[in-house]
């Protein structure tokens, strides 16, 4: 699993950032609930669950520049958005 930290969007509700190891064993116990995993096709094993994180993240890898900018840019327009929500007392 990836361990250098890449880009990272926090707002109030969910964190966005990469793939870490402590993710894996939460991940795989939602991917083998069948109440969560209710509307997909199966249910996934250990294993299996590793294996999407894993892809996953290399999907990161493989586009990570443009990922990177983009994180960025959000980042900055939500910021700048939230200071202006603050402005207006809402």
């Amino acid at each position: 699993m990836h361990v250098e930290p890449g880009p990272t969007l926090i707002t109030e509700r969910l964190i966005l950032r990469r793939w870490r190891d402590e993710d894996l064993a939460p991940f795989a116990e939602m991917n083998a609930d069948p109440v969560v995993m209710e509307f997909m096709p199966t249910l996934l094993s250990a294993d299996e669950s590793d294996d999407l994180a894993h892809r996953a993240d290399a999907l990161f890898d493989r586009f990570e520049l443009a990922v990177g900018d983009i994180h960025f840019a959000v980042i900055d327009a939500a910021a700048k958005f939230a200071a202006r929500r603050r402005g207006r007392g809402g």
